[in-house]
């Protein structure tokens, strides 16, 4: 329901990666797509195999690379429910697969909580090439993403359905509804480096169920940026030398950045570092600055000429002193809060009964399991535990954990 759009560019996706593993939790008409498009790109390979074999020169055979063509290729989907979600037409889509005599090699069918699946039987699915995440709350995604995460190959992908939310937002001195990202997919922003690229795809004409959301992991090749400008490779490539601010695609992000590289650059001489302490303590002649860091005079103005350049000091008719806004201009405004709630605001009784919702009624755990748990919410998990039992959320005996319903 509603993965109408993202199930066919998940379809498309596949047809371009030729996943060995999708792994997809919360089945419905995805897995459908899914399942077909596994078959379409078993036969794409196929193909391509019979046209590295075949001596007879093709137009396509100019355009394939045959290290991305393996001698053997069986993709396979894992698909995982347990039909609990009101609306599902999980059951359906199975139904459907099952009667069409679908290869149990392609697909198999897990009816369980993605929670209580064991370590060993996650692991036996090996490394995942591509993850779908349609299934539970905006605090499941959390999990799903974390879990999943370490598994997903280098060059993989980690999808996500509604990457973004409708919700009221305090601004003008009112209310207004407004399209934002969802929590997991707001801190993904925050916390983007190297090692992942993310696309948001919404969808505006729809209120919920809507858009995807795609994180790819890097390989290792891919985070090592090269050094030559964009008019030398180019130049190198037999092209004409477009200049590289003549593109207006995060221009003043990249000025600030290599602002900042260059401060970086320039703070790793103990003696340019040396000097402007010299300055900020309030020596301001160039005479009176080289005899203070105990540094030839000449050396002294090449470096107090670099920082000119960077923007780190100015000059006037008094002399050298700090130019204290490059620090403003360069400094990252834009900082979610990365702290975790106290141990005391997770006792209180509102975070409490909501703790209390990752415990499923009626279910036994170990102490290792209601650790792993707790340990979703703080890393002092050992006091959590200890105060969920006395609290009277959670009963314990003979080393058995069940939850405790409200009367």
């Amino acid at each position: 329901m509603g993965t109408e759009n993202s199930a066919i560019l998940i379809s498309a996706l596949i047809r371009m990666a030729r996943p060995t593993t999708v792994v997809e939790i919360g089945a419905g008409d995805s897995t459908v797509f899914i399942t077909q498009a596994l078959q379409q790109a078993h036969q794409d390979w196929q193909h391509d195999k019979d046209l590295l074999d075949d001596s007879t020169w093709k137009e396509r055979t100019a355009l394939l690379d045959p290290t991305g063509i393996p001698d053997v290729y069986q993709p396979k989907l894992i698909t995982i429910d347990d039909f609990t979600a009101e609306g599902s037409s999980a059951e359906e889509a199975w139904e459907a697969l099952k009667n069409h005599d679908i290869d149990s090699d392609l697909v198999t069918f897990v009816k369980s909580n993605f929670y209580s699946l064991d370590e060993t039987t996650i692991a036996s699915w090996g490394a995942i090439d591509i993850a779908w995440i349609d299934a539970g709350t905006p605090a499941d995604d959390v999990r799903f993403v974390a879990e999943l995460w370490e598994r997903v190959t280098p060059g993989g992908y980690l999808c996500l359905h509604e990457p973004t939310m409708l919700t009221t937002v305090s601004t003008d001195g009112g209310q207004r509804v407004r399209r934002i990202r969802t929590p997991i997919w707001e801190d993904l922003f925050r916390r983007q480096d190297d090692s992942f690229e993310l696309i948001t795809l919404p969808e505006l004409h729809k209120y919920r169920q809507s858009g995807l959301g795609i994180v790819r992991k890097r390989q290792q090749n891919e985070r090592v940026l090269r050094s030559q400008s964009l008019q030398s490779e180019l130049v190198a490539l037999g092209e004409i030398p477009i200049r590289s601010s003549y593109l207006p695609i995060g221009e003043e992000a990249l000025k600030q950045r290599l602002h900042k590289d260059a401060i970086i650059a320039a703070m790793t001489s103990r003696e340019t570092r040396s000097i402007y302490a010299t300055v900020v303590l309030g020596v301001h002649r160039l005479a009176d600055i080289a005899e203070k860091v105990g540094i030839d005079a000449k050396a002294v103005s090449k470096i107090l000429t670099r920082l000119l350049s960077i923007g780190l000091v100015q000059r006037d008719e008094d002399g050298f002193s700090v130019a204290d806004t490059v620090w403003e201009e360069i400094a990252n405004r834009q900082h979610r809060c990365a702290k975790d709630l106290s141990d005391r605001q997770l006792e209180t009784d509102i975070s409490v009964q909501k703790i209390s919702g990752a415990f499923a009624p009626g279910a036994c755990y170990t102490e290792s399991e209601v650790s792993k748990i707790c340990q979703l919410f703080t890393t002092d998990y050992a006091r959590l535990r200890r105060y969920l039992v006395d609290r009277g959320v959670l009963q314990r005996q003979n080393h058995v954990y069940r939850r405790v319903l409200s009367p």
